[in-house]
């Protein structure tokens, strides 16, 4: 692990549940991190837990389609990645709407 995504572990998990992350959402950048530490144990369990509190939070999905891919896990990817672009998609659908309806 490198002194920068260490630190970087360090700080997501002090803040992850605290006063600034109150719902939780930090998961997923948590995730990401160990991810990217090569830690995919860590990561998948910190997205089980994630996306079953939050299944529409689009960020936990796209971290988890990258860990599937890395993990050789493609069906899985897959339906990963359609879940965040459905998301997404509903997301953004009223900003564009607001956007062209002016």
């Amino acid at each position: 692990m490198t002194e920068s995504l260490e630190g970087e572990i360090r700080i997501l998990r002090s803040l992850f549940w605290s006063d600034r992350d109150p719902d939780g959402r930090g998961f997923a950048q948590l995730a990401d991190a160990y991810r990217r530490d090569g830690d995919p144990k860590q990561a998948f369990e910190l997205l089980g837990d994630g996306l079953d509190r939050q299944p529409d939070f689009s960020p936990g999905h796209v971290v988890a389609t990258r860990l599937y891919l890395e993990q050789g896990l493609f069906s899985e990817a897959e339906i990963s990645a359609r879940r965040a672009l459905d998301l997404d998609l509903v997301q953004a659908a009223p900003v564009s709407y607001s956007r062209t309806s002016a």
